[in-house]
């Protein structure tokens, strides 16, 4: 395997493990692995695995990549598919989505507040942390929990509007006064 084309064979490996589900990406690694080698005849009968439209361009990429690296053999081109695939699951399976609500409270839905999820990020900040923020005011909590980021040794960052970029009338980076030398605080550009 040569280097750059070795790089580009994995990196359309994991493309098509992540893009594609399973079952696709077992029935492709199936054929690959009946394969000595590429061939064009390889090649034709990879791209006719799936259907998926929206896998095809992953698929096209990856035999493109093998062809350029065509001393790899179908077996180890398997097995970089479904070890991928194998990661990749395990990704899908370790992460989540929840859902933050601003806004007035609801009894309606089961919903975490977007400032018990601010303050929890806050709090697990080990390093770096850069909050972003449109307008900001009243938030003396928010403010004390990234003193204390910043007393434990996080690097804080602050992005916020200032009246001069764009449509507050006043700076949001007076709400966080007391971070003044403890925090970077940039603003975004003027429009």
């Amino acid at each position: 395997m040569t280097n750059s084309a070795g790089e580009a064979l994995i990196s359309a490996a994991r493309v098509v493990a992540t893009v594609g589900g399973a079952a696709q990406l077992h029935k492709i690694a199936t054929v690959i692995r009946t394969q000595p080698g590429f061939t064009l005849l390889a090649r034709s009968m990879v791209l006719s695995v799936s259907s998926s439209s929206a896998l095809r361009p992953a698929i096209t990429a990856l035999v493109d990549a093998w062809a350029a690296d065509c001393d790899v053999s179908g077996s180890t081109l398997s097995g970089m598919l479904i070890g991928a695939g194998a990661v990749a699951d395990h990704l899908r399976a370790t992460q989540s989505t929840e859902i933050v609500w601003t806004g007035p409270s609801t009894s309606e839905i089961p919903v975490r507040m977007s400032r018990e999820v601010l303050l929890q990020v806050i709090a697990s900040a080990s390093s770096k942390l850069t909050l972003v923020s449109f307008a900001a005011y009243k938030v003396p909590e928010l403010t004390e929990a990234l003193l204390v980021a910043v007393g434990r040794g996080v690097s804080v960052r602050l992005v916020l509007e200032t009246a001069e970029s764009g449509k507050l009338t006043f700076d949001a980076a007076t709400a966080f006064k007391e971070l003044r030398g403890k925090a970077a605080f940039l603003s975004w550009p003027s429009t």
